[in-house]
């Protein structure tokens, strides 16, 4: 994204010694070292055992037929806030799922990305899209709804369970109509394929758009209806 120039003096400028101003003899042989930051850590698509995850993250607690989410810190808005949100009709086998987010103000759109391959061995990184939103304007206080009401494809998988991220994008992306014929293609075709959300991200970049956060959940398979027993 793109803002005013920032001026600043390095830390190396501020910090020059000024013998006119010393009230004591420099005494050499003290060692000054900078504290290492602590390691980044790698968030697992499932969080095992909680609800509420961080970002790219996914509940897991017995999979829960919705899920609450707490976004990455949003670079847009209150710099202290942290977007949360939360998905709901996730079972539905036509309509899309509904995401509730909070902490994201102004224009954005999402798109909603899940594995090409949910039952391979080697799962990529959330590479095929599955549905596209239509311009959302954000509340900058309070709860902002929106769905997939472009190019959706049903996201209930035939057996067990996969998981799902609706990425929010900030300058929303404004996508060709090229883009969405090959997106009209079945669920998982290649064509509908961004080879992965990195690369997705990396394409925003350089158009001067950003994923500011994103809301990840999982969707289980229905379960079997049980026949009705036959009163004798």
């Amino acid at each position: 994204m793109t803002g005013e120039p920032v001026t600043a003096k390095l830390p190396s400028e501020r910090l020059k010694y000024d013998k006119s101003k010393a009230k004591a003899p420099l005494t050499r042989g003290l060692v000054v070292s900078r504290a290492k930051p602590p390691m980044l850590r790698s968030q697992s698509d499932v969080n095992s055992g909680k609800t509420e995850v961080k970002s790219d993250g996914a509940t897991s607690s017995g999979v829960p037929p919705e899920a609450v989410t707490k976004g990455e810190k949003s670079a847009v808005g209150n710099k202290d806030s942290v977007p949360t949100c939360r998905a709901t009709r996730l079972n539905s086998k036509s309509d899309p799922p509904l995401i509730e987010i909070k902490g994201v103000g102004g224009l954005f759109n999402s798109v909603l990305v899940g594995y090409q391959d949910p039952n391979g061995l080697t799962r990529e990184n959330k590479g095929s899209v599955f549905g596209w939103s239509t311009l959302v304007d954000g509340a900058d206080e309070g709860v902002t709804s929106f769905t997939f009401n472009a190019n959706y494809v049903p996201i209930t998988p035939s057996s067990g369970s996969t998981s799902y991220c609706a990425l929010v994008i900030k300058p929303p992306l404004t996508v060709s109509s090229e883009v969405f014929e090959a997106f009209k293609s079945p669920a998982r075709d290649s064509r509908r394929s961004v080879q992965s959300t990195d690369s997705l991200k990396k394409f925003l970049k350089s158009k001067g758009m950003e994923v500011v956060t994103s809301c990840c959940f999982i969707v289980s398979a229905a379960a079997p209806s049980t026949p009705a027993k036959k009163s004798r």
